[in-house]
């Protein structure tokens, strides 16, 4: 360098492909190593369930010995599905949406890694074997008599709602195509079912099946809720034993905020004195007994369920009900 001149040191930036990486860069190889251990913990997880054919030969040796009045049922709770593969006509839709075990003098339990359903807690098996995997148990289950289920006796039925001013309305019963259903829709409305008032098409009464508070089936009367003047539900020439043994609660999304008016409902039989009830939000489903007066056991007579509420924003009532003899 000449003499008088400056001496100037400059940076210069390295180039952009040199620059450090961003953090967390380096690890982008635990994402398929992630999808695969993923994959392969799947694959160890079928490896420990029965497949389609033991199932299917758990329900054959169920099948061979099949008589009216039996329940099947599984455990864990989520081999539900595989059950109701392998069973077909056996496991009817008034079975999986049953109000309780009323009326079942036997209980086939299929179950997997010891697992036992709540439907035969307390229970001593009379038969115990093992096919494929699965744990075939029987128990035998004490229980009344059913006489009659009167969501199979809806369509003979009279249904009527009260006006403002205390006059009962009659409610049609109408035919036409099923509608709603799906998923956020709320329960179906079957093709034959009573309407109430054209200008509420949401005010109607018809056997469907709901979801209750913990999602289980239930297959019922919906019988919904107009307000502080009732809806009525009734029905003629009803078989009598000892009691009605019902079954009642919400469709799951009408009672899960615990916003909702309580749901009150009275149920007579004949001309007896009603038995009153209240649903809140939050209880789910319940049972209930209604004792049938000493005159009327062994003979046909009304039952009749009206029901009502403060207010009827999301009030969608469902009920059943079996007529038993001790």
């Amino acid at each position: 360098m000449s003499e008088g001149t400056a001496e100037v040191e400059v940076e210069v930036a390295a180039p952009r492909s040199e620059a450090r990486p961003r953090a967390g860069m380096g690890w982008w190889w635990l994402v398929p190593v992630l999808g695969l251990l993923e994959l392969a913990l799947h694959f160890l997880i079928l490896s420990h369930v029965p497949g389609r054919d033991a199932w299917a030969r758990a329900a054959a040796k169920v099948n061979k010995d099949w008589q009216p009045g039996d329940l099947v049922v599984s455990a864990p709770g989520w081999t539900d599905p595989l059950l109701r593969r392998g069973f077909g006509e056996n496991l009817r839709l008034g079975d999986a949406g049953r109000a309780s075990l009323e009326g079942y003098r036997r209980i086939w339990e299929l179950s997997i890694r010891g697992a036992r359903a709540d439907e035969t807690r307390g229970l001593v098996p009379e038969l115990d074997m093992e096919v494929g995997g699965i744990r075939v148990r029987r128990y035998a289950h004490k229980t009344g008599t059913p006489l009659a289920n009167l969501v199979d006796l809806l369509p003979t039925a009279t249904v009527t709602r009260f006006d403002k001013q205390g006059r009962e309305v009659a409610c049609d019963l109408v035919r036409r195509t099923p509608e709603g259903g799906g998923l956020g829709e709320g329960p179906m409305k079957p093709a034959a079912r009573f309407e109430c008032d054209p200008r509420r098409r949401w005010l109607w009464v018809g056997a469907t099946v709901i979801e209750d508070l913990h999602y289980a089936p239930r297959a019922c009367i919906w019988q919904r809720v107009q307000g502080k003047d009732p809806v009525r539900v009734r029905i003629d020439d009803v078989p009598l034993g000892d009691r009605l043994a019902l079954g009642a609660g919400l469709y799951h999304r009408h009672e899960r905020g615990g916003k909702g008016t309580p749901i009150h409902f009275k149920v007579t039989v004949g001309d007896a004195a009603p038995s009153k009830f209240k649903h809140r939000d939050g209880e789910g489903w319940r049972n209930y007994d209604v004792a049938v007066p000493a005159e009327l056991r062994g003979k046909r007579a009304p039952v009749t369920v009206d029901v009502w509420a403060k207010g009827a924003k999301d009030r969608g009532f469902c009920w059943s009900a079996l007529s038993i003899a001790r």
